[in-house]
């Protein structure tokens, strides 16, 4: 996916674009996501500034944002069909030490400037212990998101 956006992206610029691809275009990883789009990463926030420091990590994570907003900004503009849609992002605890470092992780992120709130009541209808709740995040069919894309892309004279 990351390889046929910037194809596409730099496709616009006029210059010629050649794009390789190993096998099947978005074949593993791609074919296999939840195309889940959010600007949250695998390591937790609190981890993202002991490592790189606060602005650095807020950047990370801005960067994050960037790229959703642009996703989003070509499936528009592109009128690509993907069941593109805002959505809220929730992660929840499984037990009392899960609590604990759930109510860290939204400080972590309200720090990093993503909108994040720790709630306790049960609106999720399955038992929990609290949960952080993330709105504005996204999600949309990456296959159909992908081949429309590698359309226009070849349109516009991606090889």
């Amino acid at each position: 996916m990351a390889g046929i956006t910037s194809a596409y992206l730099l496709s616009k610029t006029g210059k010629k674009i050649i794009l390789l691809e190993k096998r099947k275009l978005g074949e593993n990883t791609t074919d296999c996501t939840t195309g889940f789009l959010t600007p949250v990463i695998d390591t937790d926030p609190i981890k993202l500034i002991k490592q790189f420091g606060a602005r650095n990590a807020e950047l990370i994570l801005e960067s994050h944002k960037n790229a959703v907003l642009e996703v989003e900004k070509i499936i528009k503009s592109e009128k690509i069909d993907c069941e593109f849609e805002r959505c809220t992002n929730y992660i929840y605890a499984n037990d009392k030490n899960e609590e604990r470092y759930l109510i860290k992780l939204a400080e972590g992120y309200k720090k990093l400037g993503i909108e994040a709130e720790y709630k306790k009541e049960n609106k999720l209808k399955f038992n929990n212990f609290g949960y952080i709740e993330m709105p504005n995040h996204a999600k949309f069919h990456a296959i159909k998101y992908l081949t429309s894309l590698a359309k226009i892309a070849v349109k516009n004279g991606v090889t």
